[in-house]
Formats: C-alpha cells, sequence, structure tokens
C-alpha cells in the first residue's frame, strides 16, 4: 500500500505524478489539496484516485491526465452503490481538471465516476483532446467513453464544463441532482 493511501491530507506542489497504483482516500475529512495545478497521471490503466463513501473529504487544484494504458475511470468518489446521506458534510470538489489526450495518446473509460450521494462539483472540466502535440488526439486515438457519470444522488454540480468525449459528455443517473 503506498503511503499516500494512509495519510490525513495529501498537499501537491506542480509537476507530474506518474502512479503505478491507485490512490485510496479512506478517511473522512481529507484534504487533498494542489497548488500549480499538479498533474496525477495513472501509468498502469488503474483509477489514479478512489474516495471511499465517507464524510467531508475535499478535492482542489488537481488535474487528472489519462495515462497510455486504459483506466477504468480518473477519479472515483464512492463505492458503486454507495447510499451513505453525506448532506451535512459532502464531499466537495473544486478546481478539479481531467485530461485525456493533447500530452500522450491518455485513455480513460469515465474522467470522473460520482457514486456518493450529496457530492458538490464546483468548476469541473473534463477535456478529451480534440487538439495538441501530435500523435495524443483523434476519435480512436484518445478514447474516452463518459467525462462525467453521476450515480448518487443530490449531486450537485455548478461550473461543469465537458467536452468531446466519445459517448456522453455527462451522464447523470442520480435522483434530485
Amino acid at each position: 500500500t503506498p503511503p499516500w493511501s494512509r495519510a490525513c491530507n495529501l498537499f501537491f506542489t506542480p509537476g507530474v505524478y506518474h502512479l503505478d497504483d491507485t490512490i485510496r482516500i479512506t478517511n473522512p475529512d481529507t484534504i487533498v489539496l494542489g497548488v500549480g495545478y499538479p498533474t496525477l497521471m495513472p501509468d498502469t490503466g488503474k483509477t489514479a484516485m478512489e474516495v471511499a463513501d465517507v464524510d467531508g473529504v475535499r478535492i482542489k487544484g488537481v488535474l487528472f491526465d489519462a495515462g497510455t494504458q486504459n483506466s477504468p475511470s480518473l477519479l472515483t468518489v464512492g463505492e458503486e452503490g454507495a447510499s451513505a446521506d453525506h448532506s451535512q458534510n459532502p464531499t466537495i470538489m473544486q478546481d478539479v481538471f481531467f485530461r485525456l489526450g493533447g500530452t500522450v495518446a491518455g485513455k480513460a473509460t469515465n474522467s470522473l465516476i460520482v457514486n456518493s450521494k450529496n457530492a458538490v462539483m464546483d468548476h469541473i472540466w473534463a477535456w478529451r483532446a480534440d487538439h495538441g502535440n501530435e500523435g495524443s488526439f483523434g476519435w480512436d486515438v484518445n478514447p474516452g467513453d463518459t467525462g462525467v457519470l453521476v450515480n448518487g444522488d443530490d449531486v450537485t454540480a455548478t461550473g461543469l464544463f465537458v467536452e468531446h468525449y466519445n459517448k456522453y459528455q455527462v451522464l447523470w443517473n442520480g435522483n434530485n441532482g
């Protein structure tokens, strides 16, 4: 288990962080803070970050950049079927960006999956590259099915920008969003 999986808070400085395993956020009220838009890139086809269905996680100022091996998602908040009520202390994602292609021919089935109830997304940009470095973009070069997949109920999104995905920009399955 990587040491950051046991941390209470994570602070990322500018740079590209190549990940060979998933960062797992399991503690409630964990803060994941990036300054200078650090880039988290899964190199082995795993999800870059998974957040357990816990209260009060904050993720701010981070760029998730798909690696060349397909990942099921870049960020997943809550496990599939999550049902805990987080209305008093929701997970909040602010200024979080997702990129498939543009720098490398990145691949991810989904950029962001939100399974937790009551999650808040503020200023989220999910981009499947339509331009960039030669060989890093094209309909079949940097595949991504869905930009943002919302399965949780009572999820709020403000400033949600999603572009160029192969199947769905946003697929909202949750209720009362």
